[in-house]
């Protein structure tokens, strides 16, 4: 145990006390190492540098060259503190009444105060050795505000101008769409109407064929009755003729006198024998009879067959005719 006592009492002494039995030696200045030439030797810079906008310029300065400037944020008096440190961010309210040259301005303003701001946060560090997290902080936080609020604003006018171009290629698909619309219905019209000539020229068509064929079958249905009409009409007249044929000769035949009474009838009168007369006896001769009309009437009743015959000839030749 005492051993353990012992060690941790010489660990939390100093030095001097652990070391009484030796003399600390004296602190010796140390040695001046040589420069070098290329790191002695300064090299002009223009004024106008870009590197000097890393460092905020000192005011009311009469000096020239890295003189003029400052690497760290020492207010030492009141102008400066208020210089340096007051202000607020920007509003998204206010930004959005500026242009886009006015914020794109004040953008590249704001990355350039960042980049000083965290010069002077490294130069901090170095120069100290603690981590310098908190340094600046609160102007670090019032840069990065308005910057976040500059992407918004540019990022509505982003979306707002999308938008509108979404609606103007809306529009314009509108009126393609309907310019489309148009040429389709005026060919489906135009296809329409002729298809709608087409059918009306075969309805026209099947109409005259219709037509045609009505006419066609109504001439042979007149010739067809004609030529029944014909063979009806020949089929009459040559029954009467046959009829006719048949009874010329029994009406010859009646008509036509025997050989006596021909005889008779053509014998002179000197011929005759007297026939006698019983009446004679008793008184005087009567006056001789008138002639009869019997004779005249067999000689019309010899001329009967061929008025008929006539008759029937002449009606043949009227039908012919």
């Amino acid at each position: 145990m005492l051993p353990v006592i012992q060690r941790q009492a010489l660990r939390g002494a100093p030095s001097c006390v652990r070391g009484l039995a030796t003399v600390a030696p004296a602190p010796q200045q140390p040695k001046k190492r040589p420069i070098n030439e290329i790191l002695a030797r300064k090299v002009p810079v223009r004024a106008d540098h870009g590197l000097y906008g890393f460092f905020r310029r000192k005011p009311n300065s009469k000096l020239s060259g890295e003189d003029a400037y400052e690497t760290l944020q020492t207010p030492n008096d009141a102008r400066t503190l208020r210089e340096y440190s007051a202000g607020r961010p920007w509003m998204a309210a206010e930004l959005r009444l500026k242009s886009f040259k006015d914020l794109h301005t004040l953008w590249y303003v704001c990355a350039r105060e960042q980049n000083v701001l965290f010069t002077q946060r490294e130069e901090y560090r170095r120069i100290s050795g603690f981590p310098a997290s908190q340094y600046n902080s609160e102007d670090v936080r019032r840069v990065h505000k308005t910057m976040a609020r500059i992407k918004q604003v540019l990022n509505e006018r982003r979306r707002a101008y999308e938008g509108a171009v979404k609606l103007v290629e809306k529009q314009h698909e509108a009126i393609e769409d309907q310019k489309v619309y148009q040429e389709m219905l005026r060919e489906y019209k135009e296809q329409r109407e002729t298809v709608r000539a087409e059918r009306q020229q075969l309805v026209q068509k099947r109409r005259a064929m219709r037509t045609a064929a009505r006419a066609a079958a109504k001439k042979a249905a007149a010739e067809l009755a004609r030529k029944e009409a014909e063979m009806q009409q020949t089929m009459v007249e040559q029954q009467q003729q046959s009829t006719v044929d048949v009874n010329i000769p029994q009406m010859v035949d009646q008509a036509t006198p025997s050989s006596s009474e021909t005889a008779a009838t053509t014998a002179p009168p000197e011929a005759k024998e007297p026939i006698a007369d019983p009446l004679a006896a008793e008184g005087p001769q009567a006056a001789p009879e008138k002639p009869s009309k019997s004779a005249p009437e067999r000689d019309d009743a010899l001329d009967a067959p061929g008025s008929a015959l006539a008759g029937l000839l002449g009606r043949r030749g009227r039908s012919h005719r």
